[in-house]
């Protein structure tokens, strides 16, 4: 009878566990995940927070037309932008996040200053000032691994 209390209890404290310890090998052996999307809001608290929209990159054609539906951003090179599906997913911005802006300021003369990098602090405080960034209306190609994002690239839409 004992052997089986103990059994069960050890059973019980195993099963108890939250969530799964994860070392730094297994959290750097996660495959990157590449796509593009609509970054709908940023959110500073503990952690930035970004809620996105992934969309499909794709070259027109009245096949990818009818499969993917009316595209929301035709492209000269023959390509577009599809959303198949509106849905916001939420991923934690990493701290160590690769930044790259194509209209985040500007030159002396009112140019872009294209392929800025940037880093988070920066990114946020442009965030926090502006009510509903202007940048935020561009595609984005990003880079997430585990549940993170850990490269950001604002797409030029001319």
């Amino acid at each position: 009878m004992k052997k089986n209390f103990v059994l069960i209890f050890f059973v019980l404290l195993c099963s108890c566990k939250s969530e799964p310890e994860t070392t730094k090998n297994e959290i750097i052996n996660l495959p990157t995940v590449s796509k593009f999307c609509f970054i709908n809001a940023i959110e500073f608290k503990e952690h930035a927070v970004a809620s996105v929209d992934f969309i499909e990159h794709e070259k027109l054609s009245d096949a990818s037309k009818s499969e993917l539906g009316k595209p929301i951003i035709e492209l000269p090179d023959g390509y577009g932008y599809f959303n198949k599906e509106e849905k916001l997913e939420f991923f934690v911005i990493a701290d160590s996040v690769k930044i790259v802006m194509q209209k985040f300021s500007y030159d002396t003369e009112g140019n872009f200053l294209f392929n800025q990098k940037i880093i988070l602090p920066e990114l946020k405080e442009k965030v926090e000032k502006e009510k509903h960034p202007k940048f935020m209306a561009s595609p984005y190609y990003v880079e997430i691994k585990g549940n993170k994002i850990i490269f950001l690239k604002e797409i030029y839409i001319p």
